[in-house]
């Protein structure tokens, strides 16, 4: 059913692009061209064509930015490849797709570039790249980026260790998002519980449950809270 909805978003987006396409062709075959032909007639002042022509020329670069996939198109294209690849080539291949979206700002792709080299899925773990992709995704306000540089800094993966920093976005995580909050809880509860900070831990662990319900990340995040009893 996803990837149903996801393909008729796609053809939506490019059947739009196509007709933004043929809407300038138009233009071009039916009101510049002609114009230009008149002037000739009518022996028009060189420069006139000097105008026209750059007119033209600016009409041609839409027509171009028109026809090109729009970044979620093509980040939709890169994670469907992915899901279907069953050798390191292919997944390298998705990626390229997925990169590409992520250059020209989609916000999806750039943290899936960042979460890709953390965790070592599909390419090869990098915690620089990591570190490149999530702080991009961060300054778009991605909730799982500010996850994941928590992560990094309370544990020094890949950059400086800095357990106040880390302490600081896992708790924006836990305040902010949805799918990351209860994860972002647990690992400051076992964080705090280190520094024996049981009640503070306890408090964690306690909103991280809240969130998980019934989930293996629920029991692991239970188990660490009946340590501390």
């Amino acid at each position: 059913e996803l990837k149903d909805q996801l393909g008729q978003h796609q053809f939506s987006l490019l059947d739009t692009t196509q007709l933004y396409r043929e809407s300038l062709d138009k233009i071009v075959r039916d009101r510049i061209v002609p114009v230009m032909a008149n002037a000739r007639k009518k022996r028009v002042r060189p420069y006139i064509y000097t105008i026209l022509g750059l007119v033209g020329l600016f009409l041609v670069w839409l027509i171009y930015l028109g026809s090109r996939p729009l970044p979620e198109v093509i980040y939709q294209q890169g994670m469907e490849d992915l899901s279907l690849a069953t050798t390191r080539s292919d997944s390298i291949k998705a990626f390229k797709k997925v990169k590409q979206a992520a250059d020209r700002g989609d916000e999806s792709a750039i943290y899936t570039m960042g979460a890709a080299f953390y965790y070592g899925q599909g390419l090869e773990q990098d915690y620089d790249k990591a570190l490149y992709w999530f702080e991009k995704a961060k300054e778009a306000g991605s909730v799982g980026a500010y996850y994941h540089l928590g992560l990094m800094s309370l544990y020094g993966y890949g950059v400086p260790k800095n357990e106040s920093k880390g302490v600081e976005y896992l708790e924006f995580a836990g305040e902010h998002g949805i799918d990351y909050a209860a994860l972002a809880y647990c690992e400051l509860g076992k964080h705090a519980a280190e520094w024996n900070e049981f009640t503070k831990a306890a408090q964690y662990y306690h909103q991280g449950l809240a969130l998980l319900e019934n989930t293996s990340d629920a029991a692991a995040c239970g188990y660490e809270l009946g340590k501390l009893s």
